[in-house]
């Protein structure tokens, strides 16, 4: 498969399962398998996954809280770049995205 061609059925395909709760782990195993197979053309989606702010008042739900770690994840592969400053257990997400999206900004 052409890596260009991985990227556009990446990108269409998040859009496709988007607001689908039943597809929560194809979700999820997208962008683990993106940040592992795919190079810059999928900062687009990355940077959509990761700009999304968490609802009001309310923490974000555990699979968009696990797609935002997942992102960064990606991210850190594919820069190879890493600012995440402490293991996931201990680590705030929220501050960590910011960090991830100033960083692909300049990308």
């Amino acid at each position: 498969m052409r890596t260009d061609s991985r990227h556009s059925k990446f990108a269409r395909d998040r859009k496709n399962l988007e607001g689908l709760e039943f597809h929560w782990w194809v979700q999820e195993r997208y962008i683990e398998t993106i940040g592992m197979v795919g190079d810059t053309s999928a900062f687009p989606v990355l940077r959509e996954i990761l700009a999304t702010d968490p609802p009001k008042e309310k923490p974000r739900d555990a699979s968009d809280g696990r797609c935002v770690y997942l992102a960064i994840n990606a991210v850190t592969r594919l820069t190879k770049k890493d600012v995440r400053d402490k293991p996931v257990a201990d680590m705030d997400i929220e501050k960590t995205r910011q960090k991830v999206l100033d960083l692909i900004k300049e990308k």
